[in-house]
């Protein structure tokens, strides 16, 4: 999975351009390693190119989320597909992981607050 890294002010923004299942999960696990790694306190995934997420893809999202809470950093979703949308509502993710509909929506509510 070929995955694109850029910010948005001091957020971190990983944009992955494949769906997030068991085939993609390694390459998308070692950015968010990488990301981690590198500090970042504010963490965004870009989910744009993105159209299904397995369980193997939700749950490395959740774990991802709950160990940059320990950590007392942030993540944030935005841009998901309408049926993305509803599988991460459907699994609870919006739940633990605050999700925007698009990147003007983040913009506003988290990067020009």
């Amino acid at each position: 999975m070929a995955v694109s890294v850029y910010k948005i002010e001091d957020v971190v923004v990983i944009k992955p351009t494949d769906d997030i299942r068991v085939r993609t999960l390694v390459d998308f696990r070692k950015c968010l390693e990488e990301i981690i790694a590198g500090g970042a306190d504010r963490i965004a995934i870009n989910l744009s190119q993105v159209r299904y997420i397995d369980s193997s893809g939700i749950g490395l999202l959740s774990n991802f989320a709950k160990r940059l809470a320990a950590l007392g950093r942030m993540v944030y979703l935005f841009s998901p597909a309408r049926e993305l949308a509803d599988i991460l509502e459907m699994t609870n993710i919006n739940e633990i992981i605050p999700i925007y509909s698009n990147e003007a929506e983040f913009r506003l509510k988290i990067v020009d607050m």
